[in-house]
Order: structure tokens, then C-alpha cells, then sequence
């Protein structure tokens, strides 16, 4: 899962090559870190990433946000926070491409 399969199109195309070899081990420790076991919903406009609320892991939500948005920047990202111990949710957001690359690259059913 820490290979960006994304597939070139005129709409979308990953652009992975952004990152520098430190970056890219960061940004695959994370991703996997975060997206192994993932509990999500799929929304009208994309899909929803819950996680604990977690002081230490808001920090690395972030962080894999920002490399995100490096590499996929037609990905629209939302991060929700709450007091509650289960609440926070990454919204990841796009056209019709870009919902299918989504359920590609994360495996979502």
C-alpha cells in the first residue's frame, strides 16, 4: 500500500516524485500506519477516515495530510476535531476520478 499506484489521466496523475528519499520513507511509514485497519465511510463526494482522538495522532494526521497534498493535490482534504474520544475524521474529497483512485489506493470496499 505505500506505492502510489495512482494512474495518469487528463483529470488526475499522483506525483510522487515530489518527495526526496527522507520524505518518502516519512510519508510510507505514515500512510501505512494510518491506513492499516482503516475505518472509513464512503460519503457522496469521496470518503471519511475516523480515528481515536489521540494528541500524538493528530500530529501524524497531519503530517501525512501535508504529504498528501504534495503528491495529490486534486484530492480536497477536511480535518475534523472533537473533545470526543473517537473523533477525528479526515475527509478526502473530489470528482468521480478521483473518488475511484481513492477506493483504488486504499483498498475501500
Amino acid at each position: 500500500m505505500t506505492d502510489c499506484n495512482c494512474k495518469s489521466s487528463s483529470e488526475i496523475a499522483c506525483k510522487i516524485s515530489v518527495f526526496n528519499p527522507e520524505e518518502r520513507s516519512r510519508y510510507d511509514t505514515i500512510r501505512k500506519d494510518l491506513t492499516t485497519n482503516l475505518s472509513f465511510e464512503k460519503t457522496t463526494s469521496g470518503y471519511t477516515f475516523n480515528f481515536p482522538n489521540q494528541p500524538s495522532l493528530l500530529i501524524k494526521i497531519v503530517e501525512w495530510i501535508s504529504f498528501e497534498n504534495r503528491c495529490c493535490p486534486f484530492i480536497s482534504f477536511s480535518l475534523h476535531v472533537s473533545g470526543e474520544p473517537d473523533k477525528i475524521r479526515v475527509e478526502l474529497t473530489g470528482n468521480e476520478a478521483v473518488k475511484n483512485l481513492l477506493k483504488e489506493e486504499f483498498h475501500l470496499a
